[in-house]
C-alpha cells in the first residue's frame, strides 16, 4: 500500500529492502469490533505475530519505516492494526471507548482471523497494551514483547497524560496542532513528513484515549501469576519508559530485558538492536 512503500521508502538508506516474496505487499481488511470499525494489514506466512503501534502514530510509521514490519514476515505472518482512534480504524471521543478496549479489539482481531494464539509485540502505548493482553488472555498468546513501556502503579498517571493532556485541549479546540503538542524529551524536532502524520489524527479521539488510560492497569499479583514469556525492550536513555520497565523486573516471571545503548523513546525504534532482538526472541519462542 502507498503509506507502506513511503515508509520504506524513507527507511530504505538504513535498513534492508524487501525480498521480492515481501513486495507484493500486505493484505488489508476491516473488521467490526463491538460497534468500532477496525483497519489491519497482514504479510506473510508462519507463527502470527500482532504488532500494536503506539499513541498518535500508525503501523506504517512504528512498524514500517524501522523495517520490522517487512523483516518479520519474512519467516512469521505480521498482523499489523490501526488502533481504535487511530489511522483509518473508527475514532471514538468517549474516553470508555479506550482503555481494555484496546485488548478486546486485538482478541476480536485474533478471532475474525481464526488465529488461537499468537506472539504480541508492542511500542509505548502499544507495550501497554501488549501487557494488558498477555495478563488478561494468557491462552491466546505465545510471547511477548513489551518495548518503550513497562509496569507502571496503578495510582499513578501516565506521564503523557499530565504532559500532552492540556496541549490535546487546546488542539481540539483548533489553537495548536498536534504534532506542536506530541513531543518527547531530548527528542529532535519532528521532520515535515512526521508531522503531517500526526496532524492527520483527531485530537479528540486521542485526549479520549488519554483519559481512558487507566483501564489498562496491571495489578501485581496479576503480572506475578503470569507465566507468558516477555521480553522488555527499551532505549537506555527512555525517559519514559525505563522505569516502568525496571519496575518489572522481579515480579514478571520469564522476563528478559534489553537496554539499546544511547537510545531514547524515538531513537530505539531506529536502532538496528530493536528488530534484532524481536526476531531473535519470538524465534526462541
Amino acid at each position: 500500500m502507498q503509506s507502506f512503500r513511503l515508509a520504506l521508502a524513507l527507511a530504505a538508506s538504513a535498513f534492508p529492502i524487501a525480498t521480492a516474496a515481501q513486495q507484493a505487499g500486505p493484505r488489508e481488511g476491516f473488521l467490526d469490533s463491538d460497534g468500532v470499525r477496525i483497519r489491519y494489514v497482514e504479510q506473510g506466512s508462519g507463527a502470527p505475530v500482532v504488532l500494536i503501534h503506539g499513541f498518535s502514530v500508525t503501523p506504517e510509521l512504528n512498524w514500517g519505516l524501522p523495517g520490522v514490519f517487512d523483516g518479520l514476515a519474512a519467516s512469521h505472518r505480521v498482523i499489523a492494526l490501526d488502533l481504535r482512534g487511530h489511522g483509518r480504524s473508527g475514532k471514538p471521543h468517549e474516553p470508555s471507548a479506550y482503555g481494555a478496549r484496546f485488548v478486546d479489539d486485538v482478541i476480536n482481531l485474533l478471532d475474525h482471523l481464526k488465529v488461537p494464539r499468537a506472539h504480541v509485540v508492542g511500542y509505548s502505548l502499544g507495550g501497554r497494551i501488549a501487557l494488558k493482553l498477555i495478563t488478561e488472555h494468557p491462552d491466546r498468546v505465545i510471547s511477548g514483547v513489551v518495548a518503550g513501556a513497562g509496569w507502571a502503579p496503578q495510582d499513578r498517571l501516565p506521564p503523557a497524560l499530565e504532559r500532552w493532556g492540556p496541549g490535546l485541549e487546546r488542539a481540539a479546540r483548533g489553537e495548536a496542532t498536534v504534532a506542536d503538542v506530541i513531543q518527547i524529551p531530548g527528542a529532535p524536532p519532528h521532520t515535515p513528513e512526521i508531522r503531517t502524520a500526526l496532524d492527520a489524527n483527531d485530537p479528540r479521539a486521542l485526549l479520549a484515549i488519554l483519559r481512558g488510560s487507566g483501564g489498562l492497569a496491571v495489578t501485581e499479583p496479576a503480572l506475578r501469576a503470569n507465566p507468558t514469556p516477555v521480553l522488555a525492550l527499551v532505549g537506555a536513555a527512555d525517559s519514559l519508559a525505563l522505569g516502568d520497565v525496571e519496575r518489572m523486573v522481579g515480579v514478571k516471571r520469564n522476563l528478559e530485558v534489553v537496554r539499546i545503548p544511547g537510545a531514547n523513546h524515538l531513537t530505539a525504534l531506529l536502532a538496528p538492536l530493536f528488530g534484532q532482538s524481536i526476531a531473535r526472541f519470538l524465534g526462541s519462542h
